[in-house]
């Protein structure tokens, strides 16, 4: 599984446990925009226990990213330098 993959599997869990339906109408990247900041911290948390890295201080903004594919890139640099 991709990187990217994997946090979509991490949306649509958060997404389910929330209540709301994973359909066609509703992308994940729109969903990952409206985090809310103790979600947005909820959602971190999910992904340095789940690919085991830690993400930096300056990173755990809400404005850090813009998008999935940000989060993407910054999960592979992580991982990178833990190698």
């Amino acid at each position: 599984m991709t990187i990217r993959e994997q946090i979509d599997d991490i949306i649509g869990n958060m997404m389910e446990a929330q209540g709301v339906e994973d359909n066609v109408n509703l992308k994940k990247n729109d969903l990952f925009l409206e985090l809310g900041s103790f979600q947005f911290i909820g959602f971190v948390v999910q992904l340095e226990n789940h690919f085991d890295i830690e993400f930096e201080d300056e990173m755990l903004g809400l404005g850090s990213f813009n998008s999935i594919d940000d989060i993407c890139d910054y999960i592979q640099s992580r991982k990178e330098q833990d190698e």
